[in-house]
């Protein structure tokens, strides 16, 4: 918070070439009356997130268009309650409301009525704590209202930093360098996103962006920036394959309008899902699907072995909660490993159901 007395706008401008610092909060000086307007020079640096204009003839006062505010002449007396990360707001006038502040739900005190709270732009915590902050994006305006009041706490919070929602945590304190964040913070959010899928059917909240480094004075200085890139490894023989015309058509466009006119394939296709990568579910749904491992070991598709480890491997992948129950088994494969075989056998059921 930044209170500025009395100062009239003519002295200030006399003194606009010394530096002030940042404010969330800014009480407009000489209760907030024209004569008092702050410098553009200054109101620049300061940047604050809520003005408050104080009470004085309501012809007389400048109100700062461009900014929010909260009038003393409409709010009446203003109670500010400060926490960490926020400072909680409350008004004398019951019927007074404002639609920028943050609502946690709490209830009314201090003798008014709770209209909301301001989010800090920065956390201003001095030393070890909270040197580092995690953008949170994807996610809308409403559900990060929603989830900011599900996680506030000092081990976790999510709050809106300027026009930006981050993730802070006390587990980053340790962390030297941005980069040592991101998977702390990837393993975090992932934990909080199961929570709220468990407790509220919220289950993808929003996604991490970047990491925002904060000085001693608690201000924010560089940015850790992460970049990722899926590579696809293709198949060039199964491209082949199906680029190889069949009468006036390639197989790719047979198979296509086969599985459109019968549901035996569209339910095999189906089993291949949406993503990127096959889980060890439908592995194990493929292998269900293609029917005992006597067919195929004696179609040559796979041999044994192959298919009991690779279904044993699945299925106690499917039964994380009884692994005792479900072992693995011996040299087990790897998610890939299975995933080429089960495409290799579901291959040639297609091959051998749908020939050309």
């Amino acid at each position: 918070m930044l209170w500025m007395g009395d100062l009239e706008t003519c002295f200030m401008e006399d003194l606009a070439a010394i530096p002030v610092g940042a404010a969330d909060i800014l009480f407009a000086p000489h209760h907030g009356r024209d004569s008092g307007r702050v410098p553009a020079e200054w109101l620049e640096q300061i940047q604050p997130k809520l003005i408050i204009v104080g009470e004085a003839p309501a012809e007389y006062l400048h109100y700062h268009p461009g900014y929010d505010t909260i009038t003393q002449n409409s709010a009446g007396d203003i109670t500010f309650e400060c926490r960490a990360g926020r400072t909680d707001i409350y008004v004398s006038e019951w019927d007074y409301s404002v639609d920028f502040l943050t609502g946690f739900r709490l209830a009314d005190n201090h003798g008014g009525k709770y209209i909301g709270s301001l989010e800090h732009r920065y956390a201003v915590n001095r030393g070890a704590s909270m040197k580092y902050a995690v953008q949170l994006i994807n996610g809308s305006e409403p559900l990060m209202r929603n989830a900011a009041v599900c996680f506030q706490g000092a081990f976790v919070r999510i709050r809106k930093i300027g026009d930006d929602w981050f993730l802070e945590s006390s587990a980053f304190d340790g962390c030297a360098i941005p980069g040592e964040v991101f998977p702390i913070a990837d393993k975090l959010l992932r934990l909080m996103q199961w929570i709220t899928a468990v407790h509220a059917r919220l289950f993808s909240i929003c996604e991490i962006g970047y990491v925002q480094a904060f000085n001693e004075a608690g201000m924010p200085s560089t940015r850790g920036l992460r970049g990722t890139i899926r590579v696809q490894i293709i198949s060039p023989d199964g491209i082949q394959e199906l680029s190889e015309v069949h009468g006036e058509q390639s197989r790719g466009s047979m198979l296509a309008a086969v599985a459109m006119a019968r549901a035996d394939l569209q339910e095999a296709l189906a089993l291949v899902g949406d993503g990127y990568d096959l889980q060890w579910a439908q592995i194990y749904n493929i292998l269900e699907f293609l029917g005992g491992a006597d067919a195929m070991v004696q179609r040559k598709w796979a041999t044994r072995d192959q298919i009991r480890k690779c279904k044993q491997t699945a299925n106690h992948f499917r039964h994380l909660g009884s692994p005792q129950r479900y072992p693995l088994p011996a040299s087990p494969p790897t998610q890939g490993e299975a995933t080429i075989l089960v495409f290799s056998l579901l291959r040639k059921w297609i091959s051998e159901h749908f020939a050309a």
